[in-house]
This record gives C-alpha cells, structure tokens and sequence, in this order.
C-alpha cells in the first residue's frame, strides 16, 4: 500500500466548515493549496460562547489528526479561507494509520 491509496482530493468553498469540534474523528486533512483557520470554542457562559482562532494551516501542513491519535473527539473546529483543496486520509481509526506508518517504515 502506498500513501496515496489512502489519500482523496476534496475541494471547500470560502467559509465552509472541514472539520467541526465535538464530532468523532473519522479522517485527517493535509491542505493542497489554500489556507484553513482553526478555531475552538471559548465558553464565558453557558449562553455565551465565541469562537476564536488558534491556528492557520497552508500548503504542505496538516490537521485533525488529533482526534485519530487521542480516540476522543475532535478539540477544534476547521473552515477554509478562500478556496481550499485538502487532501484527506481514509483512516478510520488511530490504529490502521499507525499499521500503515510502521509497515510504510519497514
């Protein structure tokens, strides 16, 4: 297997939402071209709740991969800025990922 028998290219509009803090984790992304904001939700109260950014991701980084390695959901929440295109892994759990990496190595 090779690693790009397990990447996709998916193309995100300005705005639109990648990843979503809370979900279950069910892939991680590496931007292609474009730029993706990270943010995560601040609580000052119940009712009132802010997003405010943590990152900014380009060509080459990546993201997501948080939830694969931890099994918990996700910390933060991901939209493009621009047109983005990403390319994301068919990994459904940290423990196919880390398969793949050992034998990748090997």
């Amino acid at each position: 297997m090779k690693v790009v028998d397990v990447l996709s290219s998916r193309a995100f509009c300005d705005g639109e939402q990648i990843i979503s803090q809370g979900d279950l984790a069910d892939c991680f992304y590496i931007v292609e071209s474009g730029q993706v904001r990270i943010t995560m939700k601040r609580t000052r109260t119940k009712k009132d709740q802010e997003d405010v950014d943590i990152a900014t991701c380009s060509r080459g980084q990546y993201f997501g991969e948080l939830a694969l390695v931890t099994n918990k959901p996700r910390a933060a929440s991901a939209y493009a800025v621009g047109s983005v295109k990403c390319l994301g892994t068919a990994f459904t759990t940290p423990y196919v990922l880390f398969d793949f990496l050992f034998q990748s190595m090997t």
